[in-house]
């Protein structure tokens, strides 16, 4: 019977090597990346999608539940007289249908409005401006079914920002969040006054031409005002007053009047 054949020496020396060969290549494709060919339209491409993602990161981080303590950078540069607000709203999956927002400033003048279908669900939005710093602003975000824009039917929130400081955020208001921005150093001097209500007692005015009260005692006054006065509870007159002319004349006649039945009186006690 023949015996097995044993493997040479040279050809164990030959599968050595070429296992440690193989072992080497792994090692370097590990470690090392393999090399390309950069072309401007694939730097441009991937320095595009860095700036992309830097953004996207940047606005989750904005968009993340606020302190009122924090300050963020200011991405807009405002003039002195003016001052940054920022709007960040992260929609829930009823945005659409649900979902508007609204800015006015004290004159009434929209500075920011989208109304119910003019946002998307789940999606982000950001709004940046340079406000006066002399005014007042009303700020409204309002949801139609009334459970806000967050936890039950998503992850929804909204944040404001003025100046750099979180002033409000949330995302459970219910039907609808008011913020008022700005108007701390308002003053009610410097605008018309407005009010949400109307004056619940009517103001009363007299007309200068109509007659004064006149007194039915001759001894309080002759001669009347020259100026109308004005009276918080309106009086009314049962006749006009008379001239102070007209007054003496009379007051005189009765004085007559008097003297002679006090003659008179006076004769027939004597005659009798």
């Amino acid at each position: 019977m023949q015996q097995p054949r044993l493997p040479s020496r040279n050809h164990t020396q030959f599968d050595m090597r070429k296992l440690a060969y193989f072992l080497l290549i792994f090692l370097i494709l590990n470690k090392c990346p393999l090399p390309s060919i950069a072309t401007a339209n694939n730097l441009n491409k991937l320095r595009g999608m860095d700036q992309k993602h830097q953004i996207e990161n940047r606005q989750h981080k904005m968009l993340s539940p606020f302190s009122s303590s924090r300050r963020l950078m200011h991405p807009l540069s405002c003039p002195d007289d003016t001052v940054l607000f920022q709007f960040h709203l992260i929609t829930d999956k009823y945005g659409t249908d649900d979902t508007s927002i609204s800015l006015f400033n004290e004159n009434g003048a929209a500075l920011f409005y989208m109304k119910v279908g003019q946002v998307k669900n789940n999606a982000d939005y950001t709004w940046d401006k340079c406000l006066p710093k002399d005014m007042c602003y009303v700020f409204t975000i309002k949801d139609e079914h009334g459970d806000g824009i967050c936890c039950d039917e998503g992850a929804g929130s909204y944040a404001l920002l003025y100046d750099g400081v979180v002033i409000a955020s949330g995302g459970d208001f219910g039907s609808m969040a008011t913020h008022l921005i700005g108007c701390e150093s308002w003053s009610p001097s410097a605008m018309p006054s407005l009010s949400l209500y109307p004056s619940l007692s009517p103001t009363l005015s007299l007309d200068s031409t109509s007659p004064t009260m006149s007194s039915f005692e001759p001894t309080l006054s002759l001669y009347p005002s020259l100026s109308p006065t004005l009276s918080s509870n309106p009086t009314m007159s049962l006749r006009p007053s008379s001239s102070p002319t007209s007054i003496e004349q009379r007051l005189e006649k009765e004085r007559k009047e008097r003297e002679k039945e006090r003659e008179a009186l006076t004769a027939n006690r004597t005659e009798s």
